[in-house]
């Protein structure tokens, strides 16, 4: 029977192979990965300006009708809605960013046996001029705030002047479920996003060392 036998010099060249294969392949993924990114923050970054033109629309529509219950909490309603999408993009968006920092990133690691790069995210993450918590709760909070005096308001009107307070109700309760829906994928993006920080501190830390090196190089020479 013919056996065939592989010399260490071919399997050496059949590893290199495979390794740029995978290289190759982890390289197209990240490629295909950022350019949805950048579909996210196309959208992520168009829907605060359709806040005043939306406003605006309804202001028009508060001068013709006046402020009613169902103007009152539809106008908010809109809102909230614009808010959820903006959340639910921003959660899309951290989530792709945790995988590739946690999960591709060491792939990508063991292959080709090197530390740094793809520095950006963890760069950024370490050395962020603002915090992410002022705009990953904005909109939940900005939402408590007019749901809280929106409320207030119609409970002053109803004491007031009386009638049914059916519509109020309906329309806190939907609202409050919309509120309750932002802050619960708000928060989730919080805590996306810190994991994938503790997934990229270490590449961080090396990064700033290796800066720090670079230029105690060039100041000595």
């Amino acid at each position: 029977a013919y056996t065939m036998t592989i010399t260490p010099a071919e399997a050496s060249d059949n590893t290199e192979i495979q390794k740029i294969g995978l290289i190759n392949l982890y390289i197209a993924e990240y490629q295909s990965l950022t350019t949805r990114q950048s579909y996210w923050m196309i959208l992520h970054v168009s829907l605060v300006p359709v806040i005043p033109v939306y406003l605006t629309l309804a202001a028009q529509l508060w001068e013709r009708i006046g402020s009613t219950k169902i103007i009152a909490w539809g106008t908010f309603g809109g809102l909230q809605l614009i808010g959820y999408l903006w959340a639910h993009v921003m959660v899309e968006y951290y989530t792709t960013v945790r995988y590739l920092e946690c999960v591709l990133r060491p792939l990508v690691k063991r292959t080709i046996e090197a530390e740094l790069f793809w520095g950006y995210e963890p760069h950024l993450s370490a050395h962020r001029s603002t915090s992410a918590l002022s705009w990953e709760l904005f909109f939940p909070i900005l939402g408590s705030v007019i749901m809280a005096t929106i409320s207030i308001f119609r409970l002053r009107d109803w004491i007031i002047n009386g009638g049914d307070p059916a519509g109020d109700i309906f329309g806190a309760t939907i609202n409050l479920g919309l509120l309750a829906a932002q802050w619960w994928l708000c928060l989730s993006a919080g805590r996306i996003r810190r994991q994938w920080s503790s997934c990229s501190k270490e590449v961080s830390e090396q990064l700033d060392a290796t800066v720090l090196d670079i230029k105690l190089s060039q100041k000595n020479s």
